[in-house]
This record gives structure tokens, sequence and C-alpha cells, in this order.
């Protein structure tokens, strides 16, 4: 559960100018409109959508944040580092592991400006559609990001991956990628990934240019369109497809790859 004082602070930031718009909008209407807006989940949910959360302005963490967001509603990182965390004490294996179960919509305030530091794991109901925009995600010794179910949207992010996938996704998942750069470090970032913890306890070695095995990673039944998207730094491939998985790529530049793609079972 979240912590009361996060619950508290959101709720008097964020719910203070919804519930205004919501006692205006019913000005006349009485108190059986205002209970049926309360009973009525399909609204609720909307009206989330329109209230965003801050981070650190009103939770302090990204982890905070997704306890309480509902549905469908915005969380806005602003400029720096944020840490993806699984709640787990500090140096324990997978620390740097942040599990997104439902349809958010994740933003900074550039893809430049806004990092994330471990590994988001997405999954969602087929219905909706969580989004993610403006970010980059510096990974934690596994992938930048895994999508294991639902709907995702990424654009204008930077998913830099110095160990296995920039973006895996696995059984039915899609992601549609728009503008986005994958993979590994180019010149100019050399030596500027550094991870203090990976997903499985080791420390990242710093100073040397990082690859990503692959750039995009797609099993089970999982899709993937990705237009207008740089694929780069791969030492494996830019693509890797397995079983029945699907892949359609526009307008993308693959850049010093290995290969661009590779089908089967990705053991090297």
């Amino acid at each position: 559960m979240a912590e009361p004082a996060e619950v508290t602070a959101a709720a008097a930031v964020s719910w203070r100018g919804a519930a205004l718009m919501l006692a205006k909008a019913s000005r006349g209407c009485g108190c059986d409109a205002l209970q049926r807006v309360a009973n009525s989940a399909d609204l609720l949910r909307e009206i989330l959508t329109h209230v965003e959360l801050v981070v650190p302005d009103n939770v302090s963490t990204l982890a905070a944040a997704i306890k309480i967001a509902g549905t469908g509603q915005r969380i806005v990182l602003r400029r720096g580092e944020h840490l993806a965390s699984s709640g787990r004490a500090a140096g324990a294996p997978g620390e740097s592991l942040l599990k997104i179960d439902r349809a958010v919509d994740l933003r900074g305030e550039g893809a430049g400006a806004t990092v994330i530091r471990g590994m988001l794991v997405l999954s969602a109901p087929a219905a909706a559609a969580g989004r993610l925009s403006a970010l980059r995600i510096d990974d934690a010794g596994d992938c930048c990001v895994r999508v294991e179910g639902g709907r995702w949207e990424f654009t204008g992010c930077r998913l830099r991956c110095a160990h296995a996938a920039a973006l895996a996704l696995s059984a039915d998942a899609h992601a549609t990628v728009t503008d986005c750069v994958l993979g590994g470090e180019d010149e100019a970032e050399s030596g500027a990934h550094y991870v203090r913890l990976s997903a499985y306890g080791s420390v990242q070695v710093q100073g040397l240019q990082k690859h990503a095995c692959y750039g995009v990673v797609l099993k089970g039944a999982a899709c993937a369109d990705l237009d207008r998207c740089v694929l780069r730094e791969c030492s494996e491939a830019a693509v890797l497809v397995g079983a029945r998985a699907r892949v359609l790529l526009r307008g993308c530049t693959v850049a010093k790859c290995a290969t661009a793609f590779m089908a089967g079972s990705g053991r090297g």
C-alpha cells in the first residue's frame, strides 16, 4: 500500500481542483446527481484521466505515484533522474525494477531531461492503452522495458540498453513505437551509462561504450509497430522475432548492429 502521507499529499494537491470542477458542474443537480457520479466507475476513471500526478511535486517517487494512480491517469516526471524501484531493500537483487499493472500515461519533460534508471515491467488489460513519452530509460542489467501484456504506446523515448534488449515484448503484448531511439550507446554517449545496481545484483562497469544485445525482442504472440525509429549499437541483432510474434518497421534506421533481423530462440 502507498504511504498515508504520500496519498494525503497527492489528494490535497491533485484532487482539490477536480472536486471544485465537479461541484460547479453539478450545481443545481442536488445530492442524487453527485451520488450517481460517485457510483459510476467509468465516470470516475474518466475524471482521473484529467488529474495529473506530478513527481516529485505531488508524490515523492515514481513507485508511489504508480501505487495510487488510476487507469489512464497521467503521471508527469520532472526533469532529473528517477529510480524504477521494486521497493526491496537497497542493494537487493531486483531493486531497480518497477511493475506497472495498469494502463497509465507516463510522461517526462524531455527524453534527455527526464531519466528513469532501472527496468519497467508493463502489463495492462487489453481494452486499455498505456502510454510512455519523452523519457530516457537506462536499463539495470536486463532490459529497459518489458511489456508482458496490454497495448502500449511509446513516443519520443530513448531506451538506452547495455545488456539484453531495449524493448522486450511477450505473450500477446502490443506496442506502437514512434520517434524513439532503441539500443546501446553511440560514441557520444560512451561511458555515460552507469547503473549502481543491476536487476540481478551486479554492478555496472563504467567507462566503456555499452551495447545492447537487441533493440527489440518479440516472443509469443507479441506485435510491434515501429515508425521513424532508430535501432543502433546492438551486438546480436536490431530485431529478434520468435514464435508467432510480428513486427512492422516504417521509415526506421538500423545502424551499427551485427544484423538487422534474427528469428528463433535468440541464444546467440
